[in-house]
């Protein structure tokens, strides 16, 4: 996944929960701990975002391990007890009162009292986290057995296993995400997801969080996140733009409506672009008839150096366009390009139906698409 978050770091820790059964005043948290071995430290109760966590309240750990935190929090919300990077416990809190004992030289050893969103939350990052452990033990033993000279045929069984565990952890996320009834829990376990590989789901699942819990601050993180980076997924509209061509002509993407259209970030200067050309022209010469067409947005900042290399690999679709700002392109931060090429294919109605697709593989997608 992309983009990790500090929630994605949580995955491994382990969390308690809060009581809402023993509940004091209505309004207020009271968290009642004993952590052991950890005199003397501070412990602090985060207010989580989808970026990072911010101290709402700390307390001196006593020499016997006990503290206490009496506070109010805004709304009902993902929270965390953290002493530091190691030691940390996740929990949903909404003013309930907390008891919590735990080890701090056995982060595993813990007891709580809480709720139900806290206690499905915490046997989800168990599960995952062992998970997340396999992956690490297969990786310490695929670099001994590399080092040690192992056949060809095992490393690429231990390499299988690798795959297979990355996407049972994938799975697992995505199913947790999509079936949970607790909002908060949803907006947790999406937000490990990769939006490029889910940006379907991720708006499904971000249309019920906002229907539940639309004015929680979390919820509108999240209500941003998704429009953010699933505004280039698979199945959504392929943001409008128009940019001029070497003659100052404007060519406006959605006036090639109607034809399937490969929209290609280049570059004069970009080598494994130059490479890519041959075989875009060849397949451009094969569709061209059946519909097919190449929007090509260039990042050179010089027009001779665009317009020779237009010629030199005989481009010869129209629509050829640039603003000559090299990176600063809007156009190639409108579609979060960070290298070249990059492609989006587009299909008649102005949807993304792909995307980075060179060569045999771009072949292969429109031959499905004209049906040949």
């Amino acid at each position: 996944m992309k983009n990790l978050t500090i929630l994605m770091m949580l995955a491994t820790t382990i969390l308690f929960s809060c009581n809402t059964e023993n509940a004091g005043n209505a309004d207020e948290y009271t968290i009642i701990g004993k952590l052991t071995n950890a005199g003397g430290k501070s412990i602090f109760l985060d207010e989580m975002s989808l970026n990072n966590g911010t101290p709402i309240d700390t307390a001196i750990i006593a020499e016997d391990g006990s503290f206490k935190m009496v506070g109010k929090v805004p709304e009902r919300g993902l929270y965390m007890l953290r002493v530091d990077q190691q030691h940390s416990w996740l929990l949903v809190l909404n003013n309930d009162k907390i008891d919590f004992t735990a080890d701090y030289n056995d982060v595993m050893s813990f007891k709580l009292k809480g709720n139900q969103a806290t206690e499905v939350l915490n046997a989800f990052i168990l599960n995952v986290g062992s998970l997340n452990k396999q992956i690490a033990d297969l990786n310490q033993k695929f670099s001994e057995a590399r080092m040690n000279g192992a056949d060809q045929g095992a490393l690429m069984q231990m390499q299988q296993e690798y795959f297979d565990l990355n996407d049972k952890i994938q799975n697992t996320v995505l199913t947790f995400a999509d079936t949970t009834s607790d909002p908060l829990l949803k907006v947790f376990a999406a937000s490990l997801l990769d939006p490029e590989a889910h940006g379907e789901t991720l708006e499904k699942i971000n249309n019920e969080v906002q229907a539940q819990i639309p004015d929680n601050e979390l919820a509108k993180q999240f209500n941003e996140k998704i429009a953010e980076s699933t505004k280039l997924s698979i199945g959504r509209m392929a943001p409008d733009f128009t940019l001029n061509d070497p003659k100052g002509n404007p060519i406006k993407l959605s006036d090639l409506r109607g034809k399937v259209v490969l929209l290609d970030f280049w570059a004069s200067w970009c080598k494994p672009c130059r490479m890519e050309n041959p075989n875009l022209v060849n397949t451009y010469g094969k569709y061209k008839d059946q519909g097919f067409t190449v929007y090509s947005v260039s990042l050179d900042k010089n027009l001779d150096q665009w317009v020779n290399a237009i010629q030199q690999d005989n481009l010869s679709w129209e629509n050829h366009a640039s603003k000559l700002q090299f990176w600063n392109c809007p156009v190639a931060k409108q579609y979060n390009v960070s290298s070249i090429p990059a492609t989006f294919l587009i299909n008649e109605e102005g949807k993304i139906i792909a995307k980075n697709l060179r060569g045999a593989a771009l072949e292969q997608k429109l031959a499905e698409v004209f049906g040949s």
